[in-house]
């Protein structure tokens, strides 16, 4: 998922080196490592023919990913690997696509699990592409998708045999939010599984995994209450497992997240200016509601992160946080700055010096970025109250 349009990603090594990694208008996809002292080195830029759609990911050997859609409408992979990039061509476009493809990857050893969207006439398809040893495949079509312009409209997840794919498919009727299981030994994707039945109120579903564990979260509204659910799936056959409701809501628009880690699984999302959350293990079954405080009052931004802790992968979305103190997370612990020079290497393009560093790239572009984030928050709000008042005058 791309926390589009504030592209901000935190990459942890597991020897420490803490990396930065962001879009910049005139310098495409940028770069920075935060040094032993805390502050960040000077940026570079890893792909400055990209569009502002991009996501990234790494692999246990701290090999680092970059999906992006460059300004001729090509998808593209970027490998960094210390000193050492690579840039390779996933899919080719005879036109300029003025739509959001919103790539994600899912790096497994020499095979590479790339999904994006495509435009066929007036609607969007979810397509699957694998890369095996440096040669992509051809794509496959998965299904027809409701598409929002904004937010990626699909989330994934995986385990050591297969791969979850959950959105809202727009070639069902009536058109629910489910899943589709890809099996890795067959290489083929199973039927739809939805969420819910016709006439359920549920909303702004998201799925996440850690090891071999898989949960999925989203919004459910009755006449009287609305409530954060959670939902598990088995491990025999990834077939979904009883709804939890774990904890009843104020704010009936939240969009809430997953951090899955060895010990512990957190929801959150932001309620107004306040950042909550519960965290549990297993029983997700009425945990007490948190609040984040953050020692520092500065503006809060979100950050994609992925981490490599213990050769396990952790892929966060939309964690809390700012740069107070070189960079402040919430619910992981950063690293200890360690130098290193792996995200600044040819055949990378350094910055011209009349740009300055890292932070005098990203600070014109913090308040920019909060800003559009608030748009647009405002318009996927919008959208709702639309989606409700169809609703209330369907059922006059």
């Amino acid at each position: 998922m791309s926390n589009y349009p504030n592209s901000q990603y935190i990459v942890m090594k597991s020897e420490g080196t803490v990396i930065n990694y962001y879009y910049h208008n005139d310098f495409g996809i940028c770069s920075s490592v935060l040094s032993s002292s805390g502050k960040w080195n000077n940026a570079v830029s890893n792909a400055e023919d990209a569009k502002k759609d991009y996501s990234i990911s790494m692999d246990t050997q701290n090999v680092v990913y970059i999906v992006y859609r460059n300004r001729g409408g090509a998808l593209k992979v970027t490998l960094h690997n210390g000193s050492v990039s690579k840039t390779m061509d996933i899919l080719q476009s005879k036109n300029k696509p003025d739509y959001n493809m919103f790539p994600q990857i899912i790096p497994i050893g020499d095979l590479y699990h790339v999904f994006y969207i495509v435009e066929n006439g007036d609607k969007k398809i979810i397509c699957h592409q694998t890369v095996k040893s440096g040669k992509p495949l051809p794509p496959t079509a998965v299904d027809y998708i409701q598409y929002d312009p904004v937010y990626a409209p699909y989330s994934l997840a995986h385990t050591s045999g297969r791969i979850f794919l959950l959105y809202s498919s727009s070639n069902e009727e009536p058109q629910l939010p489910g899943y589709k299981i890809y099996e890795k030994n067959t290489g083929k994707w199973g039927k739809f599984i939805p969420l819910c039945k016709p006439g359920d109120s549920i909303h702004t579903p998201f799925i996440s995994s850690y090891d071999n564990r898989v949960l999925i979260t989203y919004v459910k509204k009755y006449e009287d209450a609305t409530y954060i659910i959670s939902r598990g799936v088995s491990k025999e056959d990834g077939s979904l497992l009883p709804e939890q409701e774990t904890l009843r809501c104020i704010d009936p628009d939240i969009s809430p997240k997953i951090l899955m880690t060895q010990k512990e699984d957190i929801i959150h999302w932001q309620e107004g200016r306040q950042v909550k959350y519960v965290s549990f293990f297993d029983n997700a079954k009425n945990p007490a509601l948190k609040t984040l405080e953050f020692n520092d009052r500065s503006h809060l931004l979100h950050f994609n992160v992925v981490a490599n802790m213990d050769q396990k992968i952790i892929q966060a979305w939309l964690l809390p946080g700012n740069f107070s103190n070189g960079l402040t997370i919430g619910f992981l612990k950063t690293p200890g700055y360690a130098e290193s020079s792996g995200a600044v290497a040819s055949p990378q393009t350094s910055l011209p010096k009349s740009s300055g560093s890292f932070l005098a790239l990203s600070d014109e572009y913090k308040a920019f970025e909060l800003l559009q984030g608030k748009i647009a928050d405002m318009e996927k709000k919008i959208r709702n109250l639309n989606d409700r008042i169809s609703l209330l005058e369907k059922d006059r």
